[in-house]
C-alpha cells in the first residue's frame, strides 16, 4: 500500500481531531447540563472502558507498537477506538440524558442578575439560582432558542424576570429545556 502524501496525512489527522473532539463540542451545544459533573463523570467512563478495552487487547497493541508501527488494520482500529471512547462517553452520556428524558418540565422564574458579555468566549446571562447557588447562568445559545431566523432572542437586563423550564434528565442531570420572558 502506498504511503499518503504530507497534505493526505495533514487531513488524515485533521479529520480524526475533529472525530476526537465532536461529541464533546455538540454535547455542549445540543445536551447540556447545568453542572460540569456530568461531563466529568461521562469522561472518567469512557477513560475506564478506554483501559478496559486496552487490557483486554494488550498483546496485539504490544506486538503492534514493537513491530515500529507497522499495525495492521484490526489493531490500528482498536487504538482509535481506545483513543475516542473518553470523549465518544461524553457525547453519548449527555445525548442519551436528554434524549431518553420523559420528566415533565417544571417552570421557576428568575430574576435577571447580569448580562455578561466576555472578551472571549460566550455571552451569558445570570439570573438568580433555584438550587441555592450563588447564580445560575445561561448561554446566550438558550436565550436565542425561541427565537425564528433573523429576530432577535431574549434580552437581559437587570431586574427582568425570565421563566427558565428544566428537565430531571434521564440519567439524572438536569438540564433547561426553554427559556421565557415573562
Amino acid at each position: 500500500m502506498d504511503r499518503l502524501s504530507g497534505l493526505g496525512q495533514v487531513l488524515i489527522g485533521l479529520l480524526l481531531l475533529f472525530a476526537w473532539a465532536a461529541p464533546v463540542i455538540l454535547a455542549k451545544l445540543f445536551a447540556d447540563t447545568l453542572d460540569r459533573a456530568p461531563y466529568l463523570i461521562s469522561l472518567s467512563a469512557g477513560i475506564g472502558a478506554a483501559v478496559l478495552l486496552a487490557v483486554a487487547r494488550w498483546p496485539s497493541i504490544r506486538g503492534a507498537l514493537s513491530s515500529g508501527g507497522s499495525a495492521g488494520a484490526g489493531t490500528t482500529a482498536l487504538l482509535l477506538a481506545v483513543t475516542f471512547c473518553p470523549t465518544w462517553a461524553v457525547g453519548i452520556a449527555l445525548g442519551a440524558n436528554r434524549a431518553f428524558d420523559r420528566s415533565s418540565p417544571v417552570a421557576r422564574e428568575c430574576r435577571v442578575l447580569e448580562w455578561q458579555r466576555p472578551a472571549k468566549g460566550r455571552a451569558r446571562c445570570l439570573v438568580t439560582s433555584w438550587r441555592g447557588q450563588p447564580a445560575e447562568s445561561l448561554s446566550d445559545t438558550l436565550l436565542q432558542g425561541g427565537a425564528r431566523e433573523g429576530e432577535a432572542g431574549i434580552v437581559c437586563t437587570p431586574g427582568q424576570t425570565l421563566l427558565v423550564s428544566t428537565r430531571a434528565g434521564w440519567l439524572g442531570w438536569q438540564w433547561i429545556a426553554e427559556v421565557t420572558a415573562r
